[in-house]
């Protein structure tokens, strides 16, 4: 497996460490902001914890829609809340946030790092503006065909002037093979393009312990001993459900007290996908599926897990992979070509398959629940919080902010 670090960022000394905090404070710039959910904020907060840990100064700049401007606090964060005029997702309202950045920089000159989670392509404007201002500016690309540079310059009306603006951005974080070759690919020079993995949080996400699990499984009503799948994420044609149920209901012939656990929004009747699975299900008789909707103690339920099913048709990362591995949950993975693989690497119990044949799934599934073991399980977990736990990703970060400061 490829380090989903660079092998350059080793761990910032102490000495950088404190010239890290002394130089000027950290911007996290974010579009959508909690309540609204979204991997890249669920991200970036994590990485701002971390950071605070080192002795960072750590805020966020969020748009704020039709809402009033609000300085604001969230958790242990100074959080801008910026108005845009409008709740609409709009050209126009793209516009404005991009203006707002700029006004930010201008009115806040202690912020000497704007670290952009995800940008929606009017952004890229504020780039050589900041640049001009002294500031340092990492865009951090999150899914391919939506936010990567070769996406966003393909646009009909506004390509080529993101086009002329990449080069403006100091750092670009990839956090896959795929993204870092897709920003490439219009000229973004390599060395830029840095391939960082999202992080997992390793104090919630854990080889439980045998009462843990019990309780996880008494919360559920789940007997001992019977064979627990889950999947994570929200109830659309993308994540591929109907591709994991058809290969469950094979499952359940051979273990038919087997239980399937689907976390995330959408499981309402609105959904039409949502109908469209429960149809499916009624007319084939698959029993043992649970759509649990979206949960806060997700870290929690994966203890009554054996199996993680990951079948998405398309994904920027797939930090639930990372979550599961940490947890030492087996891992069976649909492939997604310079994404998955990279991730999954060579672990005990976790395996990235080219094929998407829901019965060839199903045999990797039922082999890998047969081979788990607790030692195999305890070897995954703690591969991949080597690899993925935010002390390592922070490491990677605090150096960077630290290089950039420098130059």
């Amino acid at each position: 497996m490829t380090s989903p670090v660079p092998a350059t960022a080793d761990p910032i000394t102490e000495s950088q460490a404190t010239a890290s905090a002394a130089d000027g404070a950290i911007l996290m710039v974010c579009f959508t902001f909690p309540p609204e959910f979204g991997g890249a904020i669920v991200q970036a907060l994590r990485l701002g914890a971390e950071l605070q840990t080192r002795g960072c100064e750590v805020a966020f700049l969020a748009d704020n829609g039709d809402g009033a401007d609000a300085d604001l606090r969230h958790e242990s964060f100074d959080l801008y809340r910026r108005r845009t005029f409008t709740a609409a997702r709009s050209n126009l309202r793209k516009l404005i946030w991009t203006l707002r950045i700029v006004l930010f920089a201008l009115a806040h000159p202690k912020f000497r790092v704007f670290h952009f989670h995800s940008v929606q392509g009017p952004e890229l404007l504020a780039m050589p503006v900041l640049k001009w201002l002294g500031r340092k500016t990492i865009v951090k690309l999150t899914l391919a065909e939506s936010d990567d540079p070769a996406t966003l310059t393909r646009r009909r009306l506004m390509g080529k002037l993101y086009r002329a603006c990449l080069g403006s951005v100091h750092r670009y974080i990839a956090i896959s093979p795929s993204l870092k070759r897709m920003a490439c690919s219009v000229g973004v020079a390599p060395e830029r393009v840095l391939l960082v993995a999202n992080g997992v949080e390793t104090a919630r996400y854990y080889l439980p312990m045998p009462d843990e699990i019990a309780r996880a499984r008494a919360a559920l009503d789940i007997p001992d001993g019977v064979p627990v799948m889950a999947t994570i994420g929200a109830v659309e044609h993308r994540k591929g459900y109907d591709l994991l149920i058809a290969a469950f209901e094979t499952i359940r012939r051979e273990r038919p007290d087997a239980v399937l656990l689907i976390i995330g929004p959408g499981n309402e009747d609105t959904n039409p996908f949502y109908l469209q699975l429960q149809q499916f299900m009624a007319e084939r008789g698959i029993g043992g599926v649970r759509f649990l909707g979206r949960r806060e103690d997700i870290h929690e339920i994966l203890r009554a897990v054996d199996l993680f099913a990951f079948c998405s048709r398309q994904e920027g990362f797939g930090t639930a992979i990372v979550e599961a591995m940490c947890a030492g949950l087996a891992v069976a993975v649909m492939d997604i070509p310079e994404i998955t693989g990279w991730i999954v690497g060579e672990r005990p119990d976790a395996v990235n398959t080219p094929s998407r044949d829901p019965q060839e799934f199903a045999r990797l599934c039922l082999q890998l629940l047969a081979q788990r073991t607790p030692a195999s399980s305890a070897a995954l977990a703690e591969s991949a919080a080597r690899d993925f736990g935010m002390t390592a990703i922070g490491n990677t970060y605090e150096a960077l902010y630290a290089e950039l400061r420098r130059h």
